[in-house]
């Protein structure tokens, strides 16, 4: 039992960072304020369609069997891939990233609607909803007990937090040695922003993900990875399948 809370508490500690930090900013500048700025649409506009998520998955030369992982596979290591692989020289759009990206979080508990965008020389925008948040603030309040101190105000905005989006800009490189590598711009929720230590956790978290992921399939390798402002340009290695495990 206990292991599996565990589990739970890495699934979701990119929305509990997230939330918690909301509801501080809430506190500071009043819950009326607050609300309005957290209301704001920050949604990466990117127009896709089903067409898109078969050509990213052609071009990947992955069968779209409906078994792939989601986002909260991958934070609970809920995946399997193939030992066997093939080489992958390819360019994926931002309609066929966001493609990718929305099918994965529709099946997700905590973050769904991604959206991605490329600007070019690395850099780019991503935007997420926030969903079931009563779930995320429990796990919050074991992660930062000071917050069941402020059980009214949750309770005010709580509304306000379910479905809000996260807008997040910045860039990403990797390299052989170093791994993925990412540097935050902008964090917001609708337009009140994250604090820059709780940034560069989220940052770091989502970097350690990716990182694992490509020591934990061996199939998966990286030659080069670009983020341009069309999309992504990939060159190496790819599992044959990936499913949830």
């Amino acid at each position: 039992m206990n292991q599996e809370v565990k589990k739970k508490k890495n699934g979701c500690l990119i929305a509990v960072i997230i939330v918690s930090g909301i509801i501080t900013l809430v506190i500071i500048v009043g819950i009326i304020i607050g609300i309005s700025l957290l209301k704001r649409d920050m949604t990466v506009e990117v127009d896709f369609d089903k067409q898109e998520l078969e050509s990213a998955y052609d071009k990947m030369g992955m069968e779209n069997d409906n078994d792939t992982p989601t986002l909260n596979d991958i934070f609970y290591r809920k995946y399997k891939a193939s030992e066997n692989g093939h080489a992958a020289d390819m360019s994926l759009s931002n309609e066929e990233i966001t493609a990718l990206f929305d099918d994965m979080s529709s099946r997700d508990d905590y973050i769904q609607n991604v959206r991605f965008k490329g600007t070019g020389d690395g850099e780019f925008e991503v935007s997420f909803e926030l969903n079931n948040i009563d779930e995320i603030i429990s796990e919050a309040e074991q992660y930062y007990p000071e917050v069941d101190n402020f059980t009214g105000i949750i309770d005010t905005v709580k509304e306000s937090l379910e479905g809000a989006v996260v807008y997040h800009s910045g860039a990403l490189e990797y390299s052989q040695e170093n791994g993925f590598e990412a540097t935050t711009a902008k964090l917001k929720v609708g337009i009140l922003p994250i604090s820059e230590g709780q940034q560069q956790v989220i940052v770091d978290s989502i970097c350690g993900l990716m990182n694992r992921m490509v020591e934990d399939i061996d199939a998966l390798n990286i030659n080069e990875i670009n983020i341009t402002e069309d999309g992504l340009d990939f060159v190496g290695t790819l599992p044959d399948e990936i499913d949830t495990n």
